[in-house]
């Protein structure tokens, strides 16, 4: 009897794979190596290991506790914030207030009437001033310190100011604060 053999099947070659899917593979054996040995070193030495981790815990809390806080981003087409800027005594302090508040404290409508704008004006007159001024007088006070603060230019060419008043009511001491607006000629458009 004779054998019969058969010829081996032919094997196709082996395809070799493009340079892409090994750019990939490359990295991911790399990684998959590092993590199998890593759990291999932790499982034959524990103590060490043990060590290593909290190095890499303790070095990451203080790259995180450490880092700068990240600014947060703004979505796309959103309006920046407002900014703080402060205006300070960025202007010099105008005498209008000050001799507006001399003459209320010493009841003379007449200059009052004299720092006022003329849209202030439309509507009223200096009795009508003098006597809302000799209504309030008693309430006043007497004035022991006026404090400029500070006063900035309003885009429309007006200016605000304001002012700290220190004030004496019946023996007690009270601090009221003013703000003025003054048009650009310097007479009182608004107080608030």
């Amino acid at each position: 009897m004779a054998t019969i053999i058969e010829p081996e099947p032919e094997r196709s070659p082996r395809r070799k794979r493009s340079l892409l899917v090994r750019i990939i593979r490359f990295p991911l054996k790399v990684l998959l190596l590092a993590l199998v040995g890593f759990f291999m070193g932790i499982r034959r030495h524990p103590r060490i290991s043990t060590l290593i981790v909290l190095m890499l815990v303790a070095a990451g809390g203080a790259v995180y506790y450490f880092a700068p806080p990240s600014l947060p981003v703004r979505p796309q087409g959103a309006s920046a914030p407002a900014t703080l800027s402060s205006a300070q005594g960025s202007l010099p302090p105008p005498q209008t207030p000050v001799q507006y508040f001399h003459a209320q404290e010493t009841g003379d409508a007449a200059t009052m009437w004299g720092l006022l704008s003329d849209t202030v004006k439309q509507g009223g007159t200096v009795q009508q001033l003098q006597t809302k001024l000799d209504q309030i007088k008693p309430s006043l006070g007497v004035t022991q310190q006026i404090t400029y603060v500070g006063g900035v230019r309003e885009v429309d060419g007006n200016a605000v100011y304001l002012y700290l008043l220190t004030v004496n009511q019946g023996g007690q001491t009270n601090q009221v604060t003013y703000l003025f607006t003054l048009d650009q000629q310097g007479k009182i458009v608004k107080i608030e």
